[in-house]
């Protein structure tokens, strides 16, 4: 009887442990240990612990990558049930990233062509310093040319053409025909400045005398300045330039940019002296009929800067009203590793004056060492050493005679000059290419520009107007100085009604016009030019250089190929730390499970288990793993063991 009911206890706990298998092996797992009160040493600095270690598992091992990936189609390679499936996902995977390497290539090579377009933008109420404006009279001679010229202390035009006409006739005895028609076409001003002295030059040109009158106005005030002394009264000042083709130029610009952002206009009255009044320059330079004209030749630049009258000069008529209106413009260049800009160039040097650095004078500068270095001679188109006006051997230009040689000598030397000029016009786009690759002539990485307009109409001013309102400014202008002085509020006013009078019985039509007219009388023989300069308004056009694929630019578009062809994102690079730190985590537990020969007990394996019981199990072995090492914790730490609790 007590056999049969220990059967069907057994019975019942086998029905018992089908429907519940986990308690069974759990409890089997517990009975099969030792008990721990019997187990463990007493002593407990002993902790060579068999039995703890034995039940201390192994660390698992990580996932792949490909099964914490986030790339298109790598999850599905791992997790591919056929071979088909597997092979069909790498070929997607394989095609997909090439096109994504070789058009991501693509972008990368036109972003690192670095190219720009210009963006406009305008700033409202903007004040820039006034420009700087460059006056030539188109015929380079004053009156003073034709008494140096009578009296035979400077060479004219006609012995310096008659010498070319001489050497030239030597070369067509050398059966030299080319050369011989060169040099016959010599006969121009800029030959002519070529062969005289700097002091000279300034003597025959026009000097400051040219400008009987300049007027500064300003938003707080108006200046009238007689001979175009403006030095005086405001920050602006008149200094020359030395032109081969116009002799003597005057530039008229600010002391200091800042000082002259108030200015709106600058108004110029010129003195002109007709072509026909130079008596030697009449039947002289043919080759310029056509490039010569009655007036004034302008350029507004840049303050600082050298004018270049040929490339940006305006034409202004005589005895007309011309009025130049003119809006600033700045160009702010971005510096990139193909077209590099410069902030701080060094300045541009011509006979000694330094000048604001531009990009073409710079090139021009290149040409001009090249000629001087292999020809020994310079080109006058060009920036120009200081050594060129001293007064003892100075550098020639390629087109200066010198008197102590004759003619067969002068006209071989002048044919070995123009042979090497040839040779280096003839390389003159290598050359400036050469200069650009060294990174000599970066160009600027902000400048301003000036758009134009100019509009004219008939001037026709009387001298006792112009004399009026010159006396009556300057008793205007003392009256201010010396407010206080009750003797000149009593003297201007007795001019005041003593002008009144005068004028209103003054016969304008008479030639007896008083004396004090006189002055004035050259502005009513249609000499005389009137030139304004005037600011548009006080707004700035911007054009920023920006570049058409930029990096944001770059960076969206391959954003966009890695999101069509295999879903790439920043995630990505996440997952590699993390595969990373969990390969070394691992590595670091097996070398320590290896070191304390920590295992999996043998008899608790998941093929003893079915897999329907795995989870139970490895809940209940969870419980098991905590108290072991809990234990084993506890020993190494020199504390008493504690009881082991009943599972």
């Amino acid at each position: 009887m007590d056999n049969h009911q220990l059967v069907t206890v057994s019975s019942n706990e086998n029905k018992e442990t089908e429907s519940k298998g986990i308690t069974t092996n759990n409890t089997a797992l517990d009975s099969s240990q030792p008990d721990d009160s019997s187990s463990l040493p007493t002593d407990p600095m002993n902790c060579n612990y068999p039995e703890v270690a034995s039940t201390i598992p192994a660390p698992r091992k990580p996932r792949t990558f490909g099964e914490i990936s986030s790339i298109r189609g790598v999850q599905n390679i791992s997790r591919a049930e056929t071979p088909f499936i597997r092979s069909l996902w790498i070929l997607f995977v394989i095609t997909m990233t090439s096109l994504l390497t070789i058009f991501s290539s693509f972008l990368i090579r036109d972003y690192l062509l670095y190219e720009t377009n210009w963006h406009t933008r305008t700033l409202r109420d903007d004040k820039t310093a006034f420009p700087s404006i460059t006056l030539c009279a188109h015929n380079p001679f004053s009156l003073e040319a034709n008494r140096f010229w009578r009296e035979g202390s400077t060479p004219n035009p006609k012995q310096i053409n008659s010498r070319f006409t001489e050497i030239a006739t030597e070369v067509l005895r050398q059966h030299n025909v080319a050369f011989s028609i060169n040099l016959l076409l010599l006969d121009s001003i800029e030959t002519f400045y070529t062969n005289l002295d700097p002091k000279v030059r300034y003597n025959i040109g026009h000097k400051m005398e040219m400008f009987p009158h300049c007027m500064v106005t300003s938003e707080s005030a108006h200046i009238v300045a007689e001979k175009c002394k403006l030095e005086l009264d405001t920050e602006l000042h008149l200094h020359r330039i030395s032109h081969p083709k116009y002799f003597n130029c005057w530039t008229i610009e600010g002391k200091a940019l800042e000082a002259t952002k108030e200015i709106t206009r600058l108004i110029m009255l010129v003195q002109l002296v007709p072509s026909k009044k130079i008596n030697e320059a009449n039947l002289s330079f043919i080759m310029d009929t056509f490039t010569r004209g009655e007036g004034v030749i302008s350029v507004v630049h840049e303050p600082g800067t050298y004018p270049e009258i040929e490339k940006h000069g305006i034409n202004i008529q005589p005895n007309r009203m011309n009025q130049i209106i003119y809006k600033p413009v700045l160009w702010n260049r971005l510096a990139t590793p193909k077209a590099p800009c410069s902030e701080h160039p060094p300045p541009i040097s011509d006979l000694g004056v330094n000048y604001t650095y531009t990009q073409g004078q710079c090139l021009n500068t290149v040409l001009q060492e090249q000629l001087l270095a292999r020809c020994g001679c310079l080109n006058t188109e060009y920036p120009r050493p200081a050594s060129t006006d001293f007064p003892v051997n100075p550098t020639p230009y390629c087109t200066s005679l010198n008197e102590s040689l004759t003619n067969p000598e002068m006209a071989s030397k002048l044919i070995e000059r123009f042979q090497c000029i040839g040779e280096v016009m003839d390389r003159l786009k290598e050359i400036k290419e050469e200069a650009a690759r060294q990174g000599r002539c970066p160009p600027r990485c902000s400048y301003f520009t000036y758009e134009n307009r100019l509009s004219v109409t008939l001037w026709d001013p009387n001298a006792h107007n112009l004399a009026a309102y010159t006396e009556r400014y300057r008793k205007l202008d003392g009256l201010l100085k010396a407010q206080s002085s009750m003797n000149m509020k009593t003297s201007f006013v007795s001019y005041w009604n003593a002008s009144i009078q005068q004028f209103s019985s003054l016969d304008l039509d008479s030639h007896n016009q008083p004396e004090r007219f006189a002055e004035y009388s050259q502005f009513v023989d249609g000499s005389v030019t009137y030139i304004s300069l005037t600011r548009q308004e006080f707004e700035t056009t911007v054009m920023d250089e920006r570049l058409v694929f930029d990096v944001y630019i770059l960076i969206s578009r391959i954003g966009g190929l890695c999101s069509l062809c295999i879903g790439l994102t920043m995630a990505f690079f996440i997952e590699v730390v993390e595969y990373a730190y969990m390969r070394l985590l691992y590595n670091r537990m097996s070398e320590q499970s290896r070191k304390w020969g920590f295992r999996r007990p043998a008899h608790v394996t998941q093929t003893n288990v079915p897999s329907t019981e795995l989870s139970n199990i490895d809940g209940s072995r969870t419980v098991l793993r905590r108290t072991r090492r809990k234990r084993y914790r506890m020993c190494c730490c020199h504390r008493q063991w504690p009881k082991s609790p009943s599972v």
